[in-house]
């Protein structure tokens, strides 16, 4: 009955499945309502089904600029270790929305507003240098912060960028 509907046109669980058998290409199984071996079939679909979820991810996240920091970090679709450090909730969720360019930096704050070469931090213009505030020169460069890098990123920074721990 649900294979008729779906056939029928109507949006289904079933029709759901048939989707993402015909995007991960297997339309034949469809077609054919029929797997052959059926434990080998769910292994390989496991397989195709995360490949596919890692292309669609990656693609997504590629094509959006305002992801261009995110990415820098994240270089797969998995899991990432501060998710299972032991840190306070609220660091986890300020370490998640800097990675996903969610704070109040001028690169992001004037976006729209100024170029991005006069988004400028006012903290090191007052000591003699004109830099962009933004992610990099947040966690590597700017004095206003050294007190913070050392509390929470000793022994994280690496070649002046984080190292995994955050990634």
């Amino acid at each position: 009955m649900l294979k008729s509907l779906s056939d029928a046109g109507r949006v289904t669980w079933e029709s759901n499945v048939k989707d993402i058998l015909f995007r991960c290409g297997f339309g034949h199984v469809w077609i054919n309502q029929a797997v052959g071996d059926a434990k080998l079939f769910l292994e390989i679909l496991k397989v195709r089904l995360r490949d596919c979820a890692e292309q669609y991810w990656s693609a997504g996240i590629n094509s959006m600029s305002k992801l261009s920091t995110y990415c820098q970090f994240k270089s797969s679709l998995s899991l990432q270790s501060y998710n299972t450090i032991n840190m306070q909730k609220k660091y986890k969720i300020v370490l998640a929305k800097f990675r996903c360019t969610n704070h109040k930096l001028s690169i992001e704050r004037f976006k729209g507003a100024l170029l991005r070469c006069e988004r400028i931090c006012m903290f090191s213009v007052n000591n003699g240098i004109r830099v962009i505030e933004g992610e990099y020169h947040l966690i590597s460069i700017c004095p206003l912060y050294q007190h913070l890098r050392s509390t929470f990123l000793k022994g994280i920074l690496r070649d002046n960028f984080l190292m995994h721990v955050v990634m």
